[in-house]
């Protein structure tokens, strides 16, 4: 929840985040055809679910880019300017 903190304000979103009892609601749900094209920053340590979450993402559409941690993702989201962290 820190990067979350850190990485709201740094794009200009209010805080959002994982509660530890579950996933926020959202307002709206998007659909995929709203969604297509659109890039995804994938933030994790494990490269694994890295390589995992990428495959399945890029096989529905999305452009994929990653980072290992919250720092490097902080660090690589003004060249990139992904729709979804």
């Amino acid at each position: 929840m820190t990067t979350s903190r850190r990485l709201a304000p740094a794009i200009g979103q209010p805080r959002l985040g994982l509660r530890r009892s579950g996933w926020l609601k959202m307002s709206h749900s998007p659909t995929p055809a709203t969604l297509a094209g659109s890039t995804i920053l994938i933030v994790d340590d494990d490269r694994l679910n890295i390589h995992i979450l990428r495959g399945i993402l890029q096989s529905e559409g999305f452009m994929i880019a990653s980072a290992e941690s919250g720092e490097e993702a902080l660090e690589r989201y003004p060249s990139i300017r992904p729709d979804l962290v």
